[in-house]
C-alpha cells in the first residue's frame, strides 16, 4: 500500500487522492521509509547525501542545494542524533544508524505525510526511542504517520488506532 502511495507500483484500478489532487501532484508531501533490506548499501553516498535526496523534491534534481535546503539536512541530521556521521557513508553505518539517516531525509523534505514501512524492524533501542520521539515531534506537527509493524505489543500500547490484517 505504501509504495502504491508513493506512485513506486502501478494501481490496478481506482486512485489515490493526497489533499483531492491525484497521486504525483504533490508527491513532495508525502514522505516513504522504506524497510532497510530494500535499500542497496553499498551505493556510495553519505549520510548528508541521503538526507539531501529528501530536498529533490524543493529544489530539482539537477540544482544545487540552497542555504534553505542546507539547513533542513543540517536540522533533521541534528534532530535525528547523527550530525556527527553526516560525512560517513550510508553503507558503514549501523542498522540503527542507517534508520535514522532514512527519517532524517524524511524529515528534510517537510511532509505532510510520513509512511514507515516496519521502523522498528533490526534496530536497537536508541533508534526506536528517537523513532517514538520523532512520531511524537510530527504529531504535534500535525503530520499524519503512517507506521506498519508486526510488533502487535507495540503498535496496541503505542499508537492511536491502526489497521489489522
Amino acid at each position: 500500500m505504501f509504495k502504491a502511495l508513493v506512485g513506486l507500483l502501478p494501481l490496478k484500478n481506482g486512485q489515490i487522492l493526497i489533499h483531492g489532487q491525484a497521486l504525483g501532484s504533490h508527491r513532495d508531501c508525502v514522505a516513504y521509509v522504506p524497510q532497510r533490506e530494500e535499500v542497496d548499501w553499498r551505493f556510495p553516498v553519505t549520510v548528508r547525501d541521503v538526507v539531501t535526496m529528501g530536498r529533490f523534491g524543493q529544489m530539482g534534481w539537477l540544482k544545487s542545494p540552497s542555504a534553505h535546503d542546507k539547513q533542513m539536512v543540517n536540522n533533521s541530521l541534528a534532530q535525528m542524533g547523527i550530525a556527527n556521521l553526516a560525512e560517513n557513508p550510508i553503507g558503514q553505518l549501523s542498522g540503527g544508524q542507517q534508520q535514522r539517516a532514512f527519517l532524517a531525509r524524511a524529515l528534510a523534505q517537510e511532509p505532510h505525510i510520513l509512511l514507515m514501512d516496519e521502523p522498528f524492524t533490526g534496530v536497537d533501542v536508541t533508534t526506536q526511542e528517537a523513532t517514538l520521539r520523532l512520531l511524537d515531534h510530527l504529531q504535534e506537527q500535525e503530520v499524519t504517520a503512517m507506521v506498519s509493524t508486526h510488533d502487535l505489543n507495540l503498535a496496541g500500547s503505542r499508537f492511536d488506532t491502526g489497521l489489522c490484517c
